[in-house]
């Protein structure tokens, strides 16, 4: 490995660790913590459920994801609360994934061709962000990145054996993110593309009968979420897909200003293996079209398996050429551009200190409190930076008072202004929020 990946590795881990200073547990995550940490160990057969303890005595429909569940009660035994390990190890785990996937193209095209694929991917941080420094985001789709990888590196393989075991890692994605069911789409196109569709012919279909005995379960069987039932209108289809596919492209414009050869674009052969992946591509996306809302931790997996099918697929001369140094910079300047602009946009430099203050009061509080009662004090400029939105809504707090003490209290918000005639009772803390501080009310009874 060029010593100047080590440094390149430095660099974003050095970017990383500043971000996480910026930043700590927020609503999903108090959400994910506290069903995992608290619920789970009452019952274990909770984490093959698709439900989640949205309120703390009533369980809802959600999502089917034993081993999420699963791998953060373990990550909480390490590490508890501390939200740097929780960063680092996703990162760790994201740097694990770009290393399998390059090696996998190592192997079939060059060494240089594998180190581009991992210096492009590490460096593309619109794609990688949202699941990095977001627990709730990270710990579904870093390890489901990881073990897809995992899964195409093994289907590769000469070996039959070594092959076998690639569906080992399929099935633990599966219980990670319901989107992992789509991979075996793109292990068809892979055999299609490298004539070995007639040796492989029995290994893709024991994938096929899991996606779709997979598919069968968690759409027959199990409860559909009710929050994630798509809106099929020109909007909610338009803006993430434009987000996605805008995001992505980003990183293939880096490519070509680092000296692509034009070549590439007039290569039939290059075109016929990308498009056979297209049909896994669009099923990556499809997930994520039709809702009123978009997660940058979305970006993930369709941008990961994007930027390795298009490595994958190039022919060897093409890229021996390319300089990793002009690409890891021109990537990591032109996909910081958008996540920095949304950052300052909606002031998020700040929401780590409201995040860090409420956990810090929580922490402090007795095991007597009653209640909590908060006033939010939002900027009437900036409706959408909300409590609910910055730190959390009622049941979210809840969570991460359970994760604190012994027992569950109720968690109110209140319009701003609206307790300042309210009675100070005994054992009920009262609070205001003006984004970014919270204070302690004050009373003169």
């Amino acid at each position: 490995m060029p010593r100047h990946l080590f440094g390149f590795i430095g660099f974003l881990t050095l970017l990383i660790l500043v971000l996480d200073s910026l930043t700590f547990f927020r609503h999903d995550d108090w959400l994910i913590l506290g069903n995992s940490v608290t619920h789970l160990p009452q019952n274990w057969s909770f984490a093959w459920s698709n439900q989640l303890f949205f309120s703390p005595h009533k369980a809802e429909t959600w999502f089917f994801r034993p081993f999420f569940k699963f791998i953060v009660w373990g990550a909480y035994q390490i590490w508890g609360l501390h939200h740097l390990f929780w960063t680092l190890f996703q990162w760790f785990l994201f740097l694990c994934s770009a290393g399998i996937g390059a090696k996998a193209i190592a192997q079939r095209r060059t060494t240089q061709t594998g180190m581009l694929f991992f210096v492009s991917i590490i460096s593309s941080f619109s794609l990688s962000v949202g699941s990095l420094i977001w627990v709730g985001e990270g710990m579904m789709n870093v390890p489901q990145v990881f073990l897809l990888i995992a899964s195409v590196f093994l289907f590769l393989q000469k070996s039959r054996t070594t092959q076998c075991f690639s569906v080992f890692p399929y099935v633990l994605s599966l219980g990670f993110k319901e989107s992992s069911v789509f991979l075996p789409s793109i292990l068809l196109s892979l055999a299609v593309f490298s004539n070995e569709l007639r040796k492989k012919s029995l290994l893709l279909i024991a994938f096929f009968l899991v996606s779709c005995a997979f598919l069968f379960f968690r759409l027959v069987v199990l409860d559909f979420n009710p929050a994630y039932l798509p809106i099929w209108n020109l909007k909610a289809v338009a803006v993430p897909l434009a987000y996605i596919l805008g995001l992505i492209l980003i990183s293939f414009v880096a490519l070509c200003l680092s000296g692509v050869s034009k070549s590439l674009f007039s290569d039939k052969q290059f075109w016929r293996n990308f498009l056979f992946c297209f049909p896994f591509l669009g099923l990556l996306i499809l997930p994520y079209l039709g809702h009123s809302f978009f997660s940058p931790g979305w970006l993930l997996l369709p941008g990961f398996f994007s930027l390795w099918c298009f490595f994958y697929c190039v022919p060897l001369p093409v890229l021996e050429n390319v300089s990793l140094v002009k690409v890891f910079f021109l990537t990591l300047i032109l996909s910081s551009l958008p996540v920095f602009y949304q950052m300052h946009r909606i002031r998020w430099f700040d929401w780590g200190r409201s995040q860090k203050q409420i956990y810090s009061l929580f922490e402090s509080l007795p095991e007597t409190t009653s209640e909590i009662w908060i006033e939010n004090c939002a900027d009437p400029s900036r409706p959408d930076l909300s409590l609910q939105r910055v730190v959390g809504a009622e049941d979210n707090l809840v969570h991460l008072w359970r994760l604190l003490h012994s027992n569950y209290i109720p968690i109110r918000l209140f319009a701003c202004k609206a307790l300042a005639s309210s009675r100070m009772e005994p054992g009920i803390t009262q609070l205001r929020w003006n984004f970014y501080n919270f204070e302690s009310l004050t009373r003169q009874d």
